[in-house]
């Protein structure tokens, strides 16, 4: 994370643009879904983590991350790569819904 908060946008469009680069990190994907649906099912397993379908959580991340690498997707919602991948990963720790002993706030 803390490596996603120095890059510049530059640096994310060429990772992008240049393609044995893209196809590297589109190779790795699956071994990190992989990998993600694994552990999803030992957090299941051990009480951390609620029951949820492991392979659709790690394929729903996938989506998430594949809209994170799309300059469109983050000039719409005015954030940098960075906060997206901050905002993702908060998305994932704590949900959506909130309470304000936990440091939510209702929606008006």
């Amino acid at each position: 994370m803390r490596v996603w908060r120095r890059s510049t946008p530059a640096f994310h469009e060429d990772l992008e643009a240049y393609v044995p680069t893209r196809q590297l990190y589109d190779r790795h994907l699956p071994i990190a879904w992989e990998m993600l649906g694994s552990l999803v099912e030992r957090g299941i397993r051990d009480g951390t983590f609620r029951r949820r379908n492991p392979r659709l959580v790690a394929e729903i991340l996938d989506a998430a991350v594949d809209r994170i690498r799309r300059p469109e997707v983050l000039a719409r919602a005015r954030v940098s790569r960075a906060e997206a991948v901050a905002e993702l990963s908060g998305l994932l720790r704590q949900g959506l819904v909130g309470s304000a002993e936990r440091g939510g706030r209702a929606m008006s």
